[in-house]
């Protein structure tokens, strides 16, 4: 721990800060930041003048320990502020500190590191750099929006198109990594202190920049004279070694655009001189080393010494070069060239002689000089290999061969690369009024890897250096290559067309798509090449192209937002989405002020494929009508391609399929009936769709798969077929499964019959079997001899269709409990179908089925009665009355029509309904017979009522002394007398008028 301790406290006593002092400029809109960095330690950050200065710890990986801080200016007025920055080592305490001033910019200048600047070279990067007042340097200019711009040069009066002569490239499309916050900068579409530019054209350039912030208006822009050079090449290039006597034959070239083209020589433009000739000691000094001979720019060594072969300017604006082509050339003896060797092999030179060593496997030599300095090959294959040249001898003017002891020999590698292919080898694009600019990446396959990029007419497209076209904006064609950085002249091409819009073709991958879903509508836009008449040539992108996109009827489909990006067979394209069923004509055309052109096409909406049958149990010789709704509907224009079909996936013969019709089956539905001939599950697939052409290539098909079961039934189920006047109050006689079942004495009852598999699932439709019904006694319930066994379907809790069996019993009216029993023996053997009027093929299979029966015990009974059919109660919180309910099944439900004037409760164990009132009105009690089948509703009409007035009876003539009945009435809001037993809860007083009465 104690040497931690120490190697920490060392550290921290030798960290420095990266700068001692700042200079930062005053600003008001943008923030200029410069990071202070500490070598090591942990260290707390503080200003001493917060309001002119704000420092900003950065915390290292989200730990609390800070080696380094941001300082803004952060200063509100325009003056000289000064702060300090105090760092604390928070281990051991050391403090560094740093000055830091805030003053104004009083004036800028452009800093680059060469004022020249070559065509297809890499870019040249200017900085600016801000003084104060008295000349300091400020310390950074990060943030700070600068205005750059090429200007006419007033030194060049005959170039007036000089500002055409460069452009600004961003740092994003170009291959170097500027400070973060430029692309920042960059990316809000501003200008900061340090940008790229360009070469177009050779001459002279001028380029300006000026702070573009509110409070340095009146600075003074600072500007910059570049001198655009072209890439001019003497060839050969490298210094050249000539043996006395020899010579050498030059030629100059220009690189424009990645292309090499040869300069005629003599040129108004460039002339060749021999400079700085030094003779050797053993030379005569009044000859030339060389000489040089215009006409065939052929160089020829006199005597050992060297000279300088300079290409000039003839432009006096372009004299001011500072590297001009040049070369050496050295005129030695042979005994000097054992160590060079490279250059012999590639001399021009007629007098020497020179022996090689070319792979075969690799080059097919096609022609040779006589002396061996040059060969035409060509090449096989790709890889690396090596050749060597051996320089072995020189003729002299007069003939004499000099043999070279030891020879000159060089031994050169060569890498050969597959020639370079440019995907795609054309590139077009719309143009119209305000276009956007499409980009594109061309791919490149071949060549060593690294390329430079060009384009030949760069008003119609430009390149990056990562080869992304940009273009759109101008008509007109351009060229781009890619040459290999390892032989320029080993390139590739790819020409760009923006052309106007002259001819669409919708073409829809699939016409028609399902309720909710996307539906991609591409199409292929034409441009028209000049001179008119030759074939028009597809757009590669043309999602920019503004078009208007008209349908015959609304509501089908709903255009989203975005445009589909180019494929293989299409510029671009909409994306719809299916809102509603229904067919569409959508035609797309040009804007009014375009050339004319549109194009049509019939798209189509339906509805999802489902089937209203999942999964249907029959028995044997049975069977299911399946139902099929939604799916692709017959196409518009070609219905006579649609098709539907219901197939079995096994090919057993286990079901008959027939398709249904109307009315069978409803519009917009599909029915097939299917019949179960042999036992055993089968797969169903039903499919729908249309078949491809030429208006629908890709139609929409859909499929879908429903299970049919053909099995034995293992039981029967009978329960009476209730119409339930509550529905959310079921019979609870069947919901708890008693054997006994009441049912009504004087109306027809029907028993509902279901078949069930071995594990308990209703079968869908057993109309196959024949049954057979029994009643213990004919007395209470008969079967009636001309109505048999009826078969409804009806929808489960799943919404699926099942057969019901229906069998109609009459009751003699008369009371009493009977049993009724169901059984099935064998099967019918021309089965009827479950819809009228049709029949079925009887089912000859010969399978044997246990005996299986269903019993079920009724209690015939009587309605439902009630005691009274009105009653009138006295509005008390203490009256409550009863009514018994008679007869029925013993279980009710009792409803009220104004629950607000009485409240009602119901008695289950006794049968008893007891009501109290609740204010005085009228309301009407129901009361329902829950398990017996079209049962009325027993009913009284209850009346609440306060007193409304009293009647008294008596004799008018009475005995003195003698007792006398008094009869009194008390009457409601009917004038109906209440009931006397609620004559103790009225609290009746009678009073006489004299005292000549008396009333005990």
């Amino acid at each position: 721990m104690c040497f931690w301790c120490l190697n920490a406290l060392f550290l921290a006593e030798t960290s420095k800060l990266n700068v001692p002092k700042l200079l930062l400029p005053y600003t008001t809109a943008a923030k200029v930041n410069f990071t202070l960095e500490a070598e090591e330690g942990c260290y707390k950050w503080q200003s001493s003048r917060v309001a002119a200065v704000l420092v900003e710890p950065v915390f290292v990986n989200g730990t609390p320990c800070s080696r380094s801080a941001v300082v803004s200016a952060f200063s509100t007025q325009p003056s000289r502020l000064a702060s300090g920055i105090v760092a604390e080592e928070m281990v051991t305490g050391q403090v560094l500190r740093c000055s830091v001033v805030v003053d104004v910019i009083c004036s800028i200048e452009i800093v680059s590191t060469t004022r020249e600047l070559y065509l297809d070279d890499s870019p040249l990067e200017l900085s600016v750099r801000a003084l104060d007042q008295e000349g300091n340097t400020f310390s950074s200019l990060a943030g700070l929006t600068f205005q750059w711009s090429a200007v006419k040069d007033p030194e060049t009066e005959a170039a007036p198109d000089s500002p055409d002569r460069v452009r600004f490239v961003w740092f994003a499309d170009a291959e170097y990594s500027p400070p973060e916050y430029i692309l920042n900068m960059e990316a809000e579409g501003k200008q900061g202190d340090l940008v790229l530019v360009s070469g177009l054209r050779s001459g002279p350039a001028r380029l300006r920049v000026q702070i573009d912030e509110p409070g340095y208006k009146k600075v003074s822009a600072a500007t910059v004279r570049l001198l655009i050079l072209e890439n001019i090449l003497l060839s050969p290039p490298q210094d050249l070694y000539l043996l006395v006597g020899a010579h050498a034959y030059y030629r100059v070239w220009r690189r424009q655009q990645g292309r090499d083209t040869d300069v005629r020589l003599p040129s108004p433009e460039f002339r060749l001189q021999l400079q700085g000739q030094l003779v050797s000691e053993v030379g005569d000094p009044e000859q030339p080393v060389a000489t040089i001979e215009q006409e065939s720019v052929r160089v020829t060594a006199v005597q050992p010494g060297q000279a300088s072969l300079v290409l000039h300017y003839s432009n006096i604006h372009m004299q001011a070069a500072s590297q001009l082509p040049n070369c050496t050339i050295f005129v030695v003896e042979a005994s000097f060239l054992s160590d060079v060797c490279c250059f012999c092999f590639f001399s021009s030179s007629q007098n020497i002689k020179i022996v090689h060593e070319i792979p075969v496997e690799y080059f097919d030599r096609l022609l040779s000089t006589e002396n061996g300095s040059c060969f035409h090959v060509r090449t096989l294959q790709p890889g690396a290999t090596a050749v060597r040249a051996t320089l072995v001898s020189v003729t002299a003017q007069n003939g004499s061969v000099l043999s070279l002891s030891p020879p000159i020999s060089h031994l050169q590698e060569v890498h050969i690369y597959s020639p370079i292919v440019m995907i795609p080898k054309v590139l077009a694009f719309p143009w119209q009024p305000n276009n956007g600019v499409y980009r594109y990446q061309i791919q490149v396959e071949g060549g060593s890897g690294n390329f430079t990029w060009s384009s030949s007419n760069l008003s119609v497209s430009t390149v990056t250096v990562k080869g992304a076209v940009l273009a759109g904006l101008e008509l007109g064609t351009s060229v781009i290559r890619a040459r290999d950085s390892q032989n320029p002249t080993h390139h590739g091409e790819t020409t760009v067309y923006v052309l106007r819009p002259g001819f669409m073709q919708l073409a829809p991958q699939q016409a028609d798509v399902v309720l909710g879903g996307t539906l991609d509508l591409p199409f292929t836009v034409l441009g028209l090449r000049e001179p008119l008449g030759q074939e028009p040539l597809p757009f590669t992108d043309c999602s920019l192209l503004r078009l208007h996109l008209h349908p015959d009827r609304k509501g089908v489909f709903t255009l989203l937002h975005g445009r589909l990006h180019p494929g293989p067979e299409f510029c671009s394209g909409f994306r719809l989405e299916a809102v509603s069923p229904g067919h569409v004509l959508l035609t797309a055309s040009s804007l009014p002020e375009q050339e004319p052109f549109s194009a049509s096409a019939t798209i189509a909406t339906y509805g999802p494929l489902q089937p209203l049958v999942l999964e249907a149990l029959v028995t044997p010789g049975s069977d299911q009508v399946l139902l099929f709704e939604g799916g692709p509907r017959p196409w518009i224009l070609v219905p006579s391609r649609f098709y539907t079909e219901l197939c079995p996936d096994s090919e057993q013969e286990g079901v008959r399929i027939v398709q249904l019709g109307q009315p069978e089956v409803q519009k917009n539905q599909h029915g097939y009936r299917v019949t179960c001939t042999s036992l055993g599950e089968e797969w169903l697939t039903f499919r729908i769709g249309n078949l491809p052409g030429v208006l629908n290539p890709h139609p929409a098909a859909e499929a879908v798969q429903v299970k049919l079961v053909c099995a034995l039934p293992a039981s029967l189920a009978l329960s009476p077929l209730l119409q339930e006047p509550v529905p959310s109050q079921p019979c609870p006689i069947l919901q708890h499964h008693r054997q006994t079942v009441p049912i009504s004495s004087s109306r027809e009852t029907v028993l509902e019959l279901a078949a069930f598999d071995q594990h308990r699932t209703k079968f869908d439709n057993f109309s196959s079997l024949l049954i057979e019904w029994s009643s213990s006694n004919q007395t209470l319930l008969s079967l009636p001899a001309e109505r048999g066994l009826e078969t409804e379907l009806r929808a489960d809790e799943k919404g699926q269709l099942k057969m019901h069996g229906l069998q109609v019993f009459e009751p003699q009216r008369r009371t009493g409990s009977c049993t009724v029993t169901a059984s099935f023996m064998s099967y019918r053997h021309g089965a009827s179908d479950t819809s009228a009027g049709s029949a079925r093929e009887p089912f000859h299979r010969d399978v044997s089925l246990p005996p299986t029966s269903a019993s079920l015990e009724l209690l015939l009974v009587k309605d439902v009665l009630l005691q009274q059919k009105s009653m009138t109660l006295f509005n008390h919180r203490d009256v409550l009355e009863n009514l018994t309910l008679t007869q029925g099944s013993g279980h009710f439900l009792v409803r009220v029509v104004d629950r607000e004037v009485v409240e009602v409760t119901m008695l289950e164990a006794k049968n008893i309904v007891q009501v109290s009132p609740l204010k005085p009105g009228s309301s009407l009690l129901y009361v329902y017979d829950l398990c017996l089948k079209s049962s009325e509703p027993a009913g009284v009409a209850l009346h609440v009522s306060d007193i409304s007035d009293f009647e008294l009876e008596f004799i008018h003539n009475m005995e003195v002394n003698q007792p006398t009945p008094l009869n009194v009435r008390v009457l409601d809001s009917s004038r109906l007398p209440f009931h006397s037993r609620y004559f103790g809860l009225m609290e009746l007083r009678v009073r006489t008028a004299s005292s000549i009465v008396t009333v005990e």
